[in-house]
């Protein structure tokens, strides 16, 4: 989400607008490759996920599910701009585990939300999540 990541990843990428997905939630459960939580979606009827809607190159995509790892491309109706976007595709993971994002990490993904101006009240609840100090693997 943060634009300086998303760029040096996916250098074609074109920012569309904030965008939201409804019936997931974010959670912070998919183990990272140092061991740490990283982020997650899972399916909830009650809940919606507000990120950022990227316009990105096929080589991209396939060189970001690189990058990321041990996620597995799913299809999503996608809110942007007051628009409906049919089939974007996102990133989960379905195994999870039981385990706390790095304050680095936790705090990229914040800067993230603050840059790109998500909902006030999303950001307010993304600050209470627990987080581990470096993890050393």
């Amino acid at each position: 989400m943060l634009s300086k990541r998303m760029i040096n990843r996916c250098p074609t990428s074109i920012k569309r607008g904030n965008s939201k997905i409804k019936y997931f939630k974010l959670v912070w459960d998919k183990l990272g490759k140092d061991g740490s939580g990283k982020c997650n979606i899972e399916n909830d009827t009650n809940s919606s996920v507000f990120g950022v809607l990227w316009v990105i190159t096929v080589i991209d995509l396939i060189n970001l599910a690189k990058i990321e790892g041990g996620y597995e491309p799913i299809f999503v109706d996608c809110w942007c701009d007051e628009v409906l976007y049919r089939n974007v595709v996102t990133f989960q993971r379905k195994e999870i585990v039981d385990i706390l994002p790095t304050i680095e990490y936790h705090s990229i993904v914040m800067e993230g939300a603050i840059e790109n101006k998500l909902p006030r009240d999303y950001i307010e609840k993304m600050k209470t999540v627990k987080t581990q100090p470096k993890v050393i693997i």
